[in-house]
């Protein structure tokens, strides 16, 4: 009878989602999702980071629900960072026509 008992207790651990993790560190998340630590840092703190799992006082979990949630949090459009990129780029072209460098003022050089 104990025999049948281990058995199957091996069965039940056996199974792929057995060793599935569901909690990772923030260097493995970090890894996994293809970003540096100070960038992890620096969404955290812009609030755009993954949801935290905090044990102690030093332990910090994420897990995979969380990671799948600010999937898709990244992914959703961004109005401010669209509107950031527009300036910048006014700005951008704003600077490139003063200077003397610019395509507009060599085709004037050349036909003088």
């Amino acid at each position: 009878m104990a025999a049948t008992r281990s058995r199957a207790k091996v069965r039940a651990l056996s199974g792929s989602h057995s060793f599935e993790r569901v909690a990772y560190t923030v260097p493995e998340f970090c890894f996994r999702n293809g970003i540096s630590r100070p960038t992890y840092h620096r969404l955290r703190a812009q609030g755009r980071g993954p949801k935290e799992m905090r044990l102690g006082l030093n332990k910090i979990l994420i897990t995979a629900d969380a990671e799948r949630d600010w999937h898709e949090l990244m992914q959703g459009p961004r109005p401010d960072l669209e509107s950031r990129n527009a300036e910048r780029a006014v700005m951008a072209g704003a600077a490139a026509v003063k200077s003397s460098a610019h395509v507009s003022k060599r085709r004037n050089a050349i036909h003088k």
